[in-house]
């Protein structure tokens, strides 16, 4: 029970039953220099005006900088009642949104296809089994109407293979115009680039390869 409560009650237990002040104290376990203590309403207006022009001006300052601007203009307060204040005003630093460098992590934007058989995309999908064992699917597709063009499913799917099935896609789908975009490890990525003579000038693969 807060120290408030207590002063109700004891003022109801006084209106009620007619005790005495002392006696009443007692009851709700109260001191008396408590009863008659009043708290001081301190306007902090001035002061968290000042911390949001600070925050304003200093947008990355936190707490702890904003609580030395303070002092420097001539408030006294302490950390307790900045980081109070700084709570209720709810002046938390904003966290950088972090741009991503789609280059530095191998990333390549395919371009937009206008037409069936331009471009070709292909990546590897893991799944596992119930005893634990891993299943391997290579999947290609158009990306003009997203036709799945070959699934292979096996549990293991090495360079050889993949340069057989793009043959066999090569033969029955036509080769694309453009390119081909993967996301291979490096080993696979080197093999393919074997077959590039055999492709026309216009298409070439773009590479983004896993880590």
């Amino acid at each position: 029970m807060t120290p408030e409560c207590k002063r109700r009650a004891v003022d109801f237990i006084r209106l009620e039953f007619g005790l005495s002040l002392r006696k009443a104290c007692s009851l709700t376990e109260l001191q008396k220099s408590s009863y008659f203590y009043t708290p001081r309403v301190r306007d902090d207006l001035v002061l968290t005006t000042k911390m949001h022009e600070i925050a304003e001006k200093y947008k990355r300052y936190g707490c702890p900088r904003i609580h030395k601007m303070l002092r420097r203009a001539g408030f006294k307060i302490n950390h307790k009642r900045t980081e109070r204040l700084y709570r209720l005003e709810m002046l938390k630093i904003r966290k950088k949104r972090r741009i991503r460098n789609p280059a530095k992590r191998g990333k390549v934007k395919a371009p937009i296809p206008v037409r069936i058989g331009q471009v070709y995309a292909m990546d590897f999908v893991f799944d596992a089994l119930v005893d634990g064992g891993r299943l391997k699917s290579l999947c290609i597709l158009d990306l003009f109407n997203q036709k799945s063009l070959w699934i292979e499913v096996d549990r293991s799917i090495g360079s050889q293979k993949v340069m057989f099935l793009l043959e066999r896609i090569f033969e029955i789908f036509g080769v694309p115009e453009v390119g081909i975009f993967f996301r291979f490890c490096q080993q696979i990525a080197k093999e393919l680039c074997t077959i590039s003579s055999r492709l026309p000038d216009s298409c070439s693969f773009a590479f983004a390869l896993q880590s």
